[in-house]
């Protein structure tokens, strides 16, 4: 385990240490800031160090940033602006806490452990890849994302909270909602109809915990054209206690 046990990590870090660091992880065309954090023209990669903290504070990152198949504690350092994508699958993580406030391209958060996407940025420029966690929430969700969103393989009951404006697919295959998702979120759909799905779902009110409410799941269906007919309605019942 590299515990970076000979850097004072954001404390009192001079220019050599700084620099020392930014070597032995091969970082180049950086800048130095007032405050210790680094701005990097490029891309940074620190993927599969076996670290347990961010090694630097960074700043803004100018293209990818790579920090998959680590071990963190925490997200800080984290660079508080990533110009394209930000890698993170793989590191242990509990919680998007400390993620950059910026991403222009897309975020990788898959095969952790997080319960809920509190922490992640208002808006995401590209994708967002959030399989295979703990995910019981979308609490937290960007309100924005430009392509797709995947939340595969999670324990997500309902959508609640998910983004406002999706600009692509959007995918909660084996996770309990995916039961009902299925009938009205299947590609191909146009953008702005799959939103306004959404939406309409989330007013609806049909899930509630582990219950559904039959009648709003019904007029749900109805508003979309699309039968609710027994052999639905079993399926559902196999992650849901269903309310007449």
């Amino acid at each position: 385990m590299r515990y970076l046990k000979k850097y004072k990590i954001f404390e009192d870090v001079n220019h050599q240490e700084i620099e020392d660091i930014c070597k032995e992880f091969k970082i180049e065309n950086y800048t130095i800031n007032s405050d210790g954090s680094v701005d990097v023209d490029g891309s940074v990669d620190i993927s599969t160090c076996h670290l347990i903290k961010i090694p630097l504070k960074f700043g803004i990152v100018s293209r990818n940033f790579y920090a998959f198949n680590n071990n963190f504690e925490s997200l800080d350092g984290l660079p508080r602006e990533v110009g394209h994508v930000l890698h993170l699958d793989t590191c242990g993580l509990t919680s998007l806490e400390g993620c950059s406030e910026k991403i222009g391209h897309g975020l990788f958060c898959s095969n952790n452990k997080l319960t809920s996407l509190k922490g992640c940025p208002v808006e995401i420029g590209g994708s967002l890849v959030c399989d295979n966690n703990k995910l019981k929430t979308l609490e937290g969700c960007p309100e924005i994302i430009g392509e797709d969103f995947y939340c595969n393989d999670n324990e997500l009951q309902s959508i609640e909270f998910c983004s406002h404006r999706i600009g692509g697919d959007f995918f909660v295959q084996n996770n309990p909602v995916y039961e009902i998702a299925k009938y009205f979120l299947h590609p191909p759909i146009h953008v702005d109809e799959k939103n306004n799905r959404i939406e309409l779902f989330n007013y609806c009110d049909i899930i509630r915990g582990d219950k559904v409410i039959l009648p709003r799941l019904r007029y749900f269906f109805e508003e979309l054209n699309i039968t609710l007919d027994e052999k639905i309605i079993s399926s559902i019942k196999m992650h849901y206690e269903i309310i007449e």
